[in-house]
């Protein structure tokens, strides 16, 4: 499956419609049915926006390999869901709990 094909699988399988997805996403319905139809590709901060929405990987979006829309897999995938499941800010307040605790910045 190709991107375009994942993003409505994805989308048919919230049971969300075209105007749902693009509200959820933050985009124009008409900039969905053209993502969806393979017309333009999403940008990667569309990507990261359609993925949150519909409850899948950027991997999955990304790569023909991946078949499974509940696969998380690597470092970016890991910090998306975290982000997730914690907000946005999570990992800001976790660099800053760390910083705290070595004493300085260490980046």
């Amino acid at each position: 499956m190709v991107m375009c094909e994942k993003i409505r699988y994805a989308r048919m399988r919230e049971g969300l419609s075209r105007t749902e997805l693009a509200r959820k996403t933050g985009m124009d319905a008409n900039t969905v049915r053209c993502i969806e139809e393979g017309t333009i590709e999403p940008g990667i901060d569309q990507q990261i926006r359609l993925s949150g929405a519909l409850h899948v990987s950027v991997y999955f979006l990304r790569h023909d390999e991946s078949k499974d829309p509940d696969q998380l897999a690597g470092a970016q995938e890991a910090m998306i869901e975290f982000c997730r499941r914690f907000g946005n800010d999570a990992l800001l307040r976790y660099e800053e709990k760390i910083r705290r605790e070595l004493g300085g910045n260490h980046y």
